[in-house]
């Protein structure tokens, strides 16, 4: 199982949770599979009935938080195997040179973040509607972790990065706004549900 919940009762429901993602294409790039769904906003992609729209600016994960609210959506929210693979392939085959960080080819916030003072990360939406109540937020991410992650090197390691590690994507904890040395910046992958 791709995630655990804290509440059982949220997993039979936890499709009706997920927001939907959105991504915007290139058209230089080949999709593949993936279309413009009617059902999807103009210029978003529809990724297993999710619509995708990845931003290639990089910034801070309290950045991509924002940018996403701003655009009615979410930073991802992968909680289920199926989605997080398909997602995986979409970012591999169409943004792993435009989303490159000085880190690594490849990296995007999600909406990962850190609960209180622990070593616990849940999905973290920006705002919550009719298809995604609070029980989202008890979601917590168990599987797909980088080697010897999360760390929280700095000790304020609270959002989540996806990053391209050869032909599999992996999650790390990072700062939200900056490290001591160094200010992680990203692309992010927002999500929103369908029209």
């Amino acid at each position: 199982m791709f995630l655990t919940f804290l509440n059982p009762v949220t997993a039979r429901t936890a499709n009706q949770h997920q927001a939907a993602l959105i991504a915007k294409p290139s058209p230089l790039q080949n999709h593949g599979d993936y279309s413009e769904a009617k059902k999807c906003p103009n210029g978003f992609r529809n990724i297993l009935n999710k619509c995708v729209k990845v931003v290639t600016e990089r910034q801070t994960g309290n950045k991509a938080f924002e940018t996403c609210k701003q655009l009615g959506a979410n930073l991802a929210i992968l909680n289920s195997k199926t989605y997080f693979d398909k997602l995986t392939k979409y970012l591999m085959d169409n943004f792993r040179e435009s989303c490159t960080s000085t880190r690594s080819s490849g990296s995007f916030w999600t909406a990962g973040h850190r609960l209180h003072d622990t070593n616990v990360f849940v999905w973290k939406p920006s705002k919550l509607s009719k298809h995604m109540t609070g029980h989202c937020r008890n979601a917590i991410i168990t599987k797909n972790w980088a080697k010897n992650q999360p760390d929280n090197t700095y000790n304020n390691e609270d959002c989540v990065e996806m990053f391209i590690d050869g032909n599999e994507m992996k999650f790390n904890d990072l700062p939200c706004a900056k490290g001591p040395n160094y200010i992680y910046k990203n692309c992010a992958v927002c999500q929103t549900n369908k029209k």
